[in-house]
Formats: C-alpha cells, sequence, structure tokens
C-alpha cells in the first residue's frame, strides 16, 4: 500500500495486489490494480512527492520510501519559442513568455554545464503583450559561446518551459 503527507497530493487508489510471488523470482509487474493519485490544482509547478511503500509479504512487511517528481504543464507555456535558430550570430530571442510570471532562463551545453542565466532586467524585457528572453551567445564570463545545440529552461510562477538552441558560426 501507498500514503503520504503531502498536502498537495490526494491517493486515490493505495492498494496493489501482486498475487502469489514465489521467493527469488524475477521482478513482478502483474498488479491487478495500480496505484493512482491526484495532484491539487495549487501544487507547485516542479515538486517532489514522498511515499511511504509498505510491501507485505508472508514471511516480512518491507517499507520504503518512494519519491515521484511530477511538473505541470502551463497552458501559457506552449508558444515559447527561440528564433532565430538555428542562430549565426547576434542574439537569440526566447519569446511569447506570459506576462508578470517571473520568468528566469538558464542555459545549458551538452555537457549539462550552465552557460548563461537570463533574469528580470538582465535579459528579460518586457513587451506589450508578453515578455522575451534576449541571449547575447556569450557564456556567464562575457566569452563567446561556441557553436553547439543548447537546451534552454524557463522556469516562471505558471509553470516551466525548455527547448533547444543551435548556434553556428
Amino acid at each position: 500500500s501507498i500514503s503520504t503527507s503531502d498536502p498537495y497530493v490526494t491517493v486515490l487508489s493505495s492498494y496493489a495486489f501482486f498475487g502469489d510471488v514465489p521467493p527469488d523470482s524475477a521482478p513482478v509487474s502483474n498488479s491487478t490494480a495500480p496505484f493512482i493519485f491526484s495532484v491539487s490544482a495549487d501544487c507547485p509547478s516542479e515538486h517532489i512527492i514522498v511515499f511511504d511503500l509498505l510491501m507485505n509479504t508472508e514471511d516480512a512487511v518491507f517499507y520504503a520510501p518512494v519519491q515521484v517528481s511530477v511538473s505541470r504543464l502551463a497552458p501559457g507555456l506552449s508558444m515559447i519559442y527561440p528564433w532565430p535558430n538555428p542562430v549565426r550570430s547576434g542574439d537569440v530571442h526566447i519569446s511569447n513568455i506570459p506576462l508578470n510570471s517571473r520568468p528566469s532562463v538558464s542555459i545549458y551545453n551538452l555537457a549539462g554545464e550552465e552557460v548563461a542565466q537570463l533574469r528580470e532586467g538582465d535579459g528579460i524585457i518586457t513587451l506589450d503583450s508578453s515578455m522575451r528572453a534576449d541571449w547575447d551567445l556569450k557564456n556567464k564570463y562575457g566569452k563567446p559561446a561556441a557553436s553547439g545545440v543548447y537546451y534552454y529552461f524557463l522556469r516562471t510562477n505558471i509553470g516551466n518551459a525548455k527547448g533547444k538552441i543551435a548556434v553556428i558560426k
């Protein structure tokens, strides 16, 4: 069975039966009912839920904490896109960021290293009906970014978005 004390989660089905599992057997995935839970609408956009998993056998009772990461998909972020892409020089723009969403953008290289950080007033500007992040193709030390593929991760108070930017020099 599963349970949680997370204030954003309601467990709807906390019991799963796996039938008779012989000792020393391979992993079993023949549950007759999955664990089902719902997440409330006011849950943070990136949230880790810790469940308590209790497993009963004829011989023993086992307990293990299990973590599940949830991400809320914000409908206002479905139109986010970088342009030009690929970019050869100048700036790359990440457009259609919703107004008043407190955005920040992190740019990462393929090694997962943060190359640049954009924030309101420092790379993110407010337009008439949206906001836009402008990356000048420089790393956080002011050096030009090398040719390659970069990932951007946009964080807002309504959800997150991510994508790729190709830099060709």
